[in-house]
């Protein structure tokens, strides 16, 4: 049992203080659960349909509704580390199905674990098993778990102070591929008449050009019919005999209107414009290299990792086996800088982020080439790449509220 490791938890800094430094500029990285990062989403100056959800009390409620029964059909999540009251029941729970006690030891225990006091619970070596399968053996074990519990009380959120990263890239990227083609009825915008001239005449050579197939068909069917022959075999015949007179050896392109331009020099204008079609959601890619000076910054550096490591992935049902998944929690990104009387504030030349999902998350525990680890086993040196994705385009009035 790693007792340091919280995916939920109200966060660490790295290095220690950094965000107490004057004239810093660091990275603050808010980790929401999901509906919590919702419902924070408007504070955080969004006006999109993400914000709308976190508001709007009815979509809350329907929302609300769906979920439970999702869970109570497919199978609950263990969305949380352990809380105190659902540590309590497991632990009574493991109780009651041991045969390490007689009925008058089980109630003596609930009573002292509704009192706080868990000491009776190991004597002899006894163990419990708790309903995700962690296996408790002594007291040591069990206060681990108490000190996390009470730590994850309430945690919807966690905040986590980094040095600005090696690498901070972020990109806006508009889509205009709704392509409308006006082609030669944009001339009428310009010239009116000489535009109408020309689609009579246009016209008129296609209908003239109809007429003719049609004409032609109908010969070469009368014909047919009066010599007695298979209309669609007589037309087979006639076709193959053009076809080997002006076109012998497969070569020739059927002669059409843009190929007769084609051979003058001139290519049809298709007077194409694009429309704006949407805004692709923008992403940040972050780099850090984390060195551990200390025990201290070695456990900041493994709860850093283990969070967003467990915040990127779903929810599940304690043993895995349900069928639904809770959505992967929600991040901010915020460039703070620590002015003169150490007073924090929005960064003046960086961006802040929407909300957005960690896309894809690297770490390297051999950046120096060489695996090196500490005497009790930590790693003192990693380097870790993060991309995040705002899980909403931006719009003008983003950036006029929030200041993106």
């Amino acid at each position: 049992m790693n007792k340091y490791k919280k995916i939920y938890g109200s966060g660490a800094s790295y290095p220690v203080g950094v965000s107490n430094i004057r004239y810093a500029s660091y990275l603050e990285i808010t980790k929401y659960k999901y509906n919590s990062g919702l419902k924070a989403a408007y504070d955080n100056g969004q006006r999109d349909v993400a914000a709308s959800f976190g508001q709007n009390s009815i979509v809350q409620a329907a929302r609300n509704v769906v979920n439970e029964s999702g869970k109570g059909i497919f199978g609950g999540l263990d969305e949380t580390d352990y809380d105190l009251s659902k540590l309590n029941a497991d632990i009574i729970k493991d109780i009651k199905e041991s045969d390490a006690f007689n009925k008058e030891e089980r109630k003596q225990i609930r009573k002292n674990i509704a009192n706080g006091d868990y000491s009776h619970i190991f004597k002899d070596g006894n163990e419990i098993t708790l309903q995700n399968g962690d296996v408790i053996k002594n007291a040591e074990q069990l206060q681990a778990i108490k000190r996390e519990a009470k730590s994850a009380i309430g945690q919807e959120s966690a905040i986590f102070n980094l040095p600005m990263p090696q690498e901070f890239s972020y990109n806006y990227n508009a889509d205009w591929s709704n392509e409308f083609k006006m082609g030669t009825m944009a001339r009428l915008m310009d010239d009116f008449a000489g535009g109408l001239g020309q689609m009579v005449t246009t016209g008129a050579f296609s209908v003239g050009t109809e007429l003719a197939n049609i004409t032609g068909k109908l010969a070469v069917g009368g014909f047919a019919e009066g010599a007695g022959f298979d209309g669609g075999r007589f037309e087979n015949v006639i076709g193959a005999a053009f076809k080997g007179a002006t076109n012998p050896l497969g070569s020739t392109d059927a002669l059409d209107i843009n190929r007769m331009l084609g051979l003058a020099g001139l290519a049809p204008n298709e007077n194409a414009i694009n429309f704006f079609k949407k805004m692709q959601n923008r992403k940040f890619t972050v780099s850090f290299d984390f060195f551990a000076r200390s025990p201290e910054e070695g456990t900041n550096i493994d709860e850093i990792i283990y969070a967003f490591k467990g915040g990127m992935h779903p929810s599940a049902s304690q043993k895995g086996t349900g069928g639904v998944l809770g959505f992967p929690d929600l991040f901010v990104l915020k460039p703070m800088f620590v002015q003169e009387d150490q007073t924090k504030v929005r960064h003046p030349m960086m961006p802040k982020s929407k909300m957005c999902a960690l896309t894809d998350l690297q770490i390297n525990t051999t950046p120096s080439n060489n695996f090196v680890t500490t005497k009790d086993g930590k790693i003192p040196l990693q380097s870790v790449t993060m991309m995040f994705e705002e899980i909403t385009a931006m719009t003008q009035s983003d950036i006029k509220a929030g200041d993106f």
